[in-house]
């Protein structure tokens, strides 16, 4: 098997290096030496569709992805969804370049589909910045909610973000975030934002040892009122 080649670089505005690099027509992506995703592996971005799907129990309108990654769960939700408008929120430009230009043979083509919307745009300042509601909201902008890629990410899983995350979820939306490892601390804070979570865990194919997490949200519960 040939050695990963790298391909492109760039720098996020924290300072993170992302790398992008090719093998036998694979593509693998790092963030300052440390593997996001690889398109060798796919099976657990398809599982994490197919959960949130599960918990609504009816096919979407509105979905909206946080993390573009290599494209697999856009590609999954709009194969899976074809009636839903698909918004895509994606802190890295690099990212949305090289899925249109090197890695093209992957889910390019899935960028130009009429439903699709890509913002360039950090999760939580999107999702502050708005009041369109949501039936599924899909996030994998980390390694998982306690193995943060970039530390301005951490936010996203406290209240700041669950609570701007709960109000752009429809009443009988799902909410899933996906990890690479267990949480735990965040679990448990979930719960303190939505009365019902639940946490499926995914054997990875190519290493049965190894589990993903999918931690699915639903019902949020309303802030107090009391003064």
């Amino acid at each position: 098997m040939t050695h990963w080649k790298l391909i492109d670089k760039d720098t996020l505005p924290e300072g993170a290096e992302l790398t992008l690099y090719e093998r036998d027509g694979a593509f693998m992506i790092r963030s300052d030496g440390l593997e996001l995703m690889t398109s060798e592996a796919v099976r657990s971005e398809e599982a994490f569709v197919g959960f949130g799907l599960e918990r609504l129990g009816q096919m979407p309108e509105g979905v909206l992805i946080g993390g573009l990654g290599l494209g697999f769960t856009l590609a999954e939700v709009c194969r899976r969804c074809p009636a839903a408008e698909v918004h895509v929120i994606e802190i890295s430009q690099a990212i949305a370049r090289w899925l249109k230009g090197p890695a093209q043979n992957l889910n390019s083509p899935w960028l130009d589909d009429p439903r699709v919307n890509l913002v360039l745009q950090d999760v939580v300042t999107c999702l502050a910045g708005g009041t369109a509601l949501f039936d599924l909201i899909l996030l994998d902008v980390d390694n998982g909610p306690e193995a943060l890629v970039h530390p301005g990410n951490a936010r996203l899983y406290q209240t700041e973000g669950l609570q701007s995350l709960a109000s752009r979820l429809s009443p009988d939306g799902a909410l899933v975030f996906w990890s690479a490892v267990e949480a735990p601390q965040f679990e448990a804070r979930l719960r303190q934002h939505f009365s019902s979570v639940e946490t499926e865990r995914f054997a990875v194919p190519q290493n049965p040892a190894v589990e993903h997490f999918h931690f699915i949200a639903a019902r949020p519960i309303q802030p107090s009122q009391d003064r």
